[in-house]
């Protein structure tokens, strides 16, 4: 559904949260940059965002045309963390658990609908593998995310659209977050689970498909990417995320686990990428959602309620 936008109003909103976000100073170290820079204009929902950058339209099955995108190629992560120092005033949630129970594992679309919660997440179905292809459309701030890559699995690559997937106002080359350098796992390739879109900043998590001690336990991250500059703000500790995430005021929420691996929720600072809350959960999370005042956490064969 299209939306009337007070231009005005979006302006005087990008002009507060530009000074708070793009001038973040950083604990020490070097500024990261994009090895592609360019300046981009974020209005919400706009047709004129990115104007010099305008892309075609997403053909899904098009592999020759996703490969022609001009993705901006971001440079590698600080891989053992990169967190900012925390502002007094940006206080996170509190969770407080009201409930655990079990569930069938494959019932996750009763879970949704049980709860009234949305699937902001969907899968692109029938894609052959081996292919550089859209994988899954996100949908978060107003736009759409598609991630891009060889398999289900194994995505590196984004792509920012509108709603209807008609313009394209940004591309992203995640290929330098795959190797941390000193892993020894078989498969040492690290790949996005999730993207969220939030004013300026994008926030995105990675993660290897094995236990961490093949990656030297580092893996599991999310980084905060300021969408004007293309700038990494911070990294958050490893093994903070491989999971989906959810946003709830100041508070990015999301969880670590795998297999035998212990199972934590956490609640990340969005402004600084500390970690200020961590609770063990039994099974590795998939999926929290906040609704109203209650964050419901899916697992892999748990389903948790939280307030806060």
């Amino acid at each position: 559904m299209k939306r009337t936008i007070n231009i005005l109003a979006v302006v005087a909103i990008l002009c507060m949260l530009l000074p708070a976000n793009a001038t973040a100073q950083k604990k020490g170290g070097k500024k990261k940059k994009a090895t592609t820079t360019r300046l981009v204009t974020y209005p919400a929902r706009s047709s004129e965002w990115n104007t010099d950058a305008q892309l075609e339209s997403i053909d899904t099955y098009d592999a020759a045309r996703i490969n022609d995108y001009q993705y901006t190629v971001l440079p590698s992560p600080w891989f053992k963390g990169h967190v900012l120092a925390r502002e007094a005033n940006h206080k996170t949630v509190t969770l407080r658990q009201v409930s655990c129970r079990e569930n069938d594992i494959t019932d996750d679309e009763w879970w949704f609908e049980r709860n009234g919660l949305t699937n902001r997440v969907t899968r692109i179905e029938s894609q052959p593998f081996t292919e550089i292809l859209p994988r899954y459309y996100i949908n978060t701030g107003g736009y759409v995310v598609v991630l891009i890559g060889e398999s289900y699995g194994q995505t590196n690559r984004v792509v920012i659209t509108d709603e209807n997937l008609k313009n394209v106002y940004g591309a992203y080359d995640f290929s330098n977050y795959e190797q941390n350098g000193i892993a020894h796992n078989w498969d040492t390739s690290q790949y996005i689970n999730d993207v969220m879109i939030e004013g300026n900043i994008m926030y995105v998590n990675h993660s290897g498909l094995s236990y961490s001690d093949g990656y030297d336990h580092l893996t599991g991250y999310i980084s905060a990417i300021n969408l004007f500059t293309n700038e990494v703000l911070w990294t958050s500790q490893p093994k903070t995320c491989n999971s989906r995430m959810c946003i709830e005021g100041n508070s990015i929420i999301c969880g670590y686990g795998f297999t035998d691996e212990p199972d934590f929720l956490y609640v990340v600072d969005k402004y600084s990428g500390q970690r200020t809350q961590k609770l063990f959960v039994r099974k590795a999370v998939y999926t929290p959602i906040v609704k109203g005042r209650k964050c419901y956490v899916r697992t892999y064969s748990y389903d948790y309620e939280f307030t806060f």
